[in-house]
């Protein structure tokens, strides 16, 4: 793609969005930073450099979530106390947890008692919006999806508008169109790793666009300098819903990584007369 790109004189994101008929971003796409296990530091580093969706959480054991959820929402308690210490006014980023499917768990696969904990969360921590990355497991596909589902369903009973993103049992366009036919998913992740080549990611991100389904541009901790700059571009081109920073867990490289590559681009289309 970056040898086309310059064989074209041509940004990647030009190449793309002429190869796919797409309408560049005139804007950056937000950037979901994850924090790693420093779940407190780099949360402070987030709210400074004004990441738009935080924190990740790396909530990977169950004592991170806690009984019910509580250890969770304790944490997000004092993310709320953070935004208003050293935030700039009127920041209010998104809350994105990824649960590892532990979410369930907490709550012992009651997925009623699961919805209502999600309701009372998503009115304590108005107005940021809330979303879960693999909320619940049932330790295959069908299962998940059937989860998923009913979980879905129930949300939408109750008027709750908390997210469910899928990342993982989400490796194929197969399985995306499996979770989007079950009414499975709100968003999903795609991992760049996972996809393999290029046009299979920009394949599944459109796959969401045409189903009506959100998605976020992720990747892995071990991603290299150029898959991320590769995948700023991609972010503009198909105007993700959010683009995960990467590589690593340290905030400061990977923010600085996809937002300088956006920044970049997008002057350089402006100075262009492509975008406005």
């Amino acid at each position: 793609l970056d040898a086309v790109a310059k064989s074209q004189h041509k940004t990647m994101a030009e190449v793309v969005a002429d190869e796919y008929g797409l309408e560049i971003s005139a804007v950056e796409r937000p950037i979901y930073a994850q924090t790693g296990d420093e779940r407190y530091s780099n949360v402070d580093k987030m709210i400074m450099k004004q990441a738009d969706v935080i924190p990740h959480g790396l909530f990977n054991t169950l004592d991170k979530i806690g009984h019910k959820g509580e250890a969770l929402r304790e944490y997000l308690r004092w993310i709320v106390k953070r935004i208003d210490q050293i935030g700039e006014p009127g920041y209010c980023p998104i809350f994105q947890c990824d649960v590892y499917g532990l979410l369930g768990k907490a709550f012992d696969d009651d997925l009623d008692a699961l919805a209502d904990a999600l309701v009372d969360m998503e009115k304590e921590f108005a107005p940021h919006a809330l979303r879960f990355d693999y909320p619940i497991d049932g330790g295959a596909k069908e299962r998940t999806i059937e989860y998923n589902r009913a979980l879905k369903a129930k949300l939408a009973e109750r008027g709750c508008n908390v997210k469910i993103s899928v990342d993982e049992w989400n490796n194929t366009l197969q399985d995306m169109q499996d979770f989007i036919d079950a009414k499975a998913v709100d968003t999903f992740q795609v991992k760049t790793p996972v996809y393999g080549s290029v046009h299979h990611t920009i394949e599944a991100i459109l796959l969401c666009k045409k189903n009506g389904v959100g998605s976020y541009l992720g990747g892995s901790c071990t991603d290299t300098d150029k898959s991320t700059q590769v995948s700023a571009h991609i972010a503009l081109a198909t105007q993700v819903e959010e683009i995960l920073a990467k590589p690593g867990m340290g905030v400061d490289e990977g923010m600085m990584l996809v937002r300088n590559e956006m920044r970049r681009t997008l002057a350089i289309l402006r100075m262009k007369g492509r975008i406005k």
